[in-house]
């Protein structure tokens, strides 16, 4: 359903996917559509494993209580008009090596991005893409991301020592 004209609410266009769909779906791509509102819970869906929802008109506040599948391996949710914060239910994807929220509008200090993505999936993230968003203050140290590979946070509002978030030490 990708490259469509697709315009209504995402928490809409799930409804329709029922029954067996719920239990055996494993890729949903909506990218680039005119698909509103924000994400739903999504913790239904216990085969999806990839959700790609770029390039839509997603806004409003990601919500704290909606969940994503724990097995969600791919996410990417860039070029649409979410604010303020990611929240703590992300911390909670366990499977998750790539995660994209580029071109937004979050805005939440870095250190709490980290932290709320600190408990299991921090053992799996390996891709993380921020860029283009609001994000501000401080590098902090990203030691605790054993696997991270890609980290792309261009064009934030962040400031501090490079040398000092992966705890490395440079000659």
């Amino acid at each position: 359903m990708m490259e469509n004209n697709l315009s209504d609410e995402f928490s809409t266009i799930l409804n329709h996917l029922s029954g067996c769909a719920k239990y055996s779906l494993k890729e949903l791509n909506l990218s680039q559509n005119q698909i509103n509102g924000t994400i739903p819970d999504l913790s239904a869906f216990s085969a999806l494993r990839s959700l790609y929802i770029s390039r839509n008109r997603l806004q409003e506040k990601l919500i704290e209580g909606n969940k994503l599948p724990s097995q969600l391996a791919f996410l990417s949710v860039s070029s649409n008009f979410l604010e303020a914060r990611i929240p703590k239910s992300f911390s909670n994807l366990c499977a998750l090596p790539s995660l994209e929220l580029i071109d937004n509008r979050l805005s939440e200090e870095f250190s709490m991005v980290m932290y709320h993505l600190s408990r299991c999936a921090r053992y799996s993230l390996q891709k993380l893409y921020l860029g283009m968003n609001e994000i501000n203050v401080t590098l902090p140290n990203l030691s605790i991301f054993p696997c991270l590979k890609v980290l792309n946070v261009g064009s934030n509002r962040l400031n501090g020592e490079i040398t000092k978030i992966f705890n490395v030490h440079l000659n």
